[in-house]
């Protein structure tokens, strides 16, 4: 696995927390894995909420 230590710091609202809190759990995913592989481009597997 790679090291990470470099951090970037973004801010969000409670709601948009919660969101991605829950889209990235229903992807087996930590919230950090999540947020990481969509700003790359990927597509987490998973059930996403409806928008």
């Amino acid at each position: 696995m790679r090291k990470r230590s470099v951090r970037i710091n973004v801010r969000v609202s409670v709601t948009e927390k919660r969101k991605m809190t829950l889209m990235a759990k229903r992807c087996g995913l930590s919230l950090s894995e999540y947020l990481r592989q969509r700003a790359l481009g990927y597509e987490p597997g998973g059930i996403y909420p409806r928008r």
